[in-house]
């Protein structure tokens, strides 16, 4: 009976409950929830996005050095979290980090974030997406779009000959609007922008 209680106690350590945040459910959390400045939430967005696919346990291994990322914002291990990195600059765990509450994970970018302003006048320049995808202040108007409107109008939409292009709308989850014809319809799109994240 003692060995199923460790084993318990292991499994519910190692299960950390993570998230995968939409779009513009992240956007109003970071404005609403955490206060951030609302002229930096598209670039906060860009970048959990790009670090992460909104995905709150997401962890990477990609320096070669055995350092880790960790969460919504990838947050390094060799400065910032810890174990198994020797950082402890946020002094959080890494796994703290890995979770589904970001309140954690924002007092964390945060810190990461006037650090480097600090150092290098613009505190995204610690996010290696930064520079690569969300640096551009017009271009990452996009990942918050919609997502303030008061009568928001999200929308889904599909490239898929065998799927039903979809809408959102605050009276139904979701309704037909437009099935593709052909794969030629389905084609004509390819080279837009027709994913919507909610």
């Amino acid at each position: 009976m003692e060995f199923f209680k460790y084993v318990l106690i292991l499994l519910s350590a190692a299960c950390a409950w993570g998230k995968v945040y939409e779009r513009c459910e992240l956007a109003r959390e970071l404005r609403d929830v955490h206060k951030l400045p609302e002229d930096q939430i598209p670039t906060w967005v860009c970048i959990a996005r790009h670090e992460s696919e909104f995905n709150t346990s997401a962890v990477g291994h990609l320096a070669g050095d055995g350092s880790g990322d960790h969460g919504l914002f990838q947050i390094s291990d060799i400065y910032w979290c810890s174990p198994p990195g020797k950082g402890w600059a946020c002094g959080v765990t890494c796994a703290e980090l890995e979770d589904d509450d970001i309140e954690d994970d924002v007092a964390c970018i945060k810190r990461i974030f006037r650090e480097h302003q600090r150092l290098s006048q613009n505190g995204f320049n610690a996010w290696v997406v930064y520079g690569q995808h969300c640096s551009n202040s017009e271009s990452v108007k996009e990942y918050v779009e919609g997502c303030f409107d008061n009568n928001v109008n999200n929308k889904t939409t599909t490239t898929s000959s065998t799927t039903p292009v979809l809408t959102t709308t605050s009276k139904k989850p979701w309704k037909v609007i437009k099935e593709p014809k052909s794969s030629n319809e389905v084609m004509k799109g390819a080279g837009k922008k027709s994913i919507w994240w909610t």
